[in-house]
């Protein structure tokens, strides 16, 4: 192999290091790290520097811990309940991540959460250790006029005028699954919403997700759990959810 090769490798190395220590995610920092690491290790074996083979690999080894530990605790230590009554340590948590649940749902407001307690809606908060770290909501029925709790017209009040137009029949809409960006990448979110429509499929047989187009990574989350795409409303996309009802089969004689 030639020496332009190996300081490729040796390149590839520094730049997964040193993009790694850049990640807000634990999760993403220990990836890209084990992966610099892993560079590392081929290139001090083509230049045959003992040194750093040994030390990446014992770093190596450490993330791959790490990792494991990250998605057996955090996903097991997570509960979710309802919070419809007493809002007001979810309300302090919105107003403290408001720029980051923003990032994925621009038109997110505070007054959303009001409608879903004070007409029909349910509100679910996503807990560790007794802290909030993520939140999810549905509206339905007259909750989906959302006049007198938000003054402002915008683009997600257009969107859920449009669903009541298209043969809307009382299904919960859901338009905000939030979690916290230290715990993004652990599929806490699938595991979220899978809750969240276990919880009322007892009441509900279909559910009506809004999401903005530019949150590609909800639309592929909820492509694999089954949404499909209904229709747009400007700068959202509607999907829809049919529950499949289990039916038992003909015993054969």
């Amino acid at each position: 192999m030639t020496a332009q090769v190996m300081e490729l490798f040796g390149y590839a190395a520094s730049f997964f290091v040193a993009v790694s220590l850049l990640m807000v995610s634990l999760v993403r920092l220990r990836i890209l790290n084990l992966i610099g690491c892993t560079f590392f290790v081929i290139y001090g074996i083509f230049i045959g520097a003992i040194p750093i083979v040994i030390t990446n690999s014992f770093i190596m080894a450490i993330n791959i811990y790490y990792l494991i530990q990250m998605y057996r605790r955090d996903i097991s230590s997570f509960s979710y309940m309802p919070a419809d009554e007493g809002i007001e340590a979810l309300s302090k948590f919105v107003a403290l991540k408001d720029s980051d649940i923003r990032r994925f749902y621009p038109d997110f407001r505070e007054c959303h959460l009001r409608a879903a307690t004070a007409g029909r809606g349910r509100i679910y908060k996503a807990v560790k250790g007794n802290r909030i770290q993520g939140f999810a909501f549905c509206l339905y029925d007259e909750s989906l006029e959302l006049g007198q709790f938000c003054g402002e017209e915008d683009g997600f009040r257009a969107a859920l005028r449009s669903i009541r137009e298209n043969d809307y029949q009382g299904q919960p809409v859901f338009f905000v699954d939030y979690i916290v960006g230290k715990y993004r990448d652990l599929g806490l979110a699938r595991k979220f919403h899978e809750h969240l429509v276990k919880d009322l499929s007892s009441e509900f047989k279909e559910f009506i997700w809004v999401n903005h187009h530019s949150n590609r990574k909800m639309h592929r989350l909820l492509g694999s759990l089954g949404y499909e795409g209904a229709f747009s409303s400007g700068e959202y996309e509607i999907l829809k959810l049919k529950l499949v009802e289990k039916t038992d089969l003909p015993v054969s004689a």
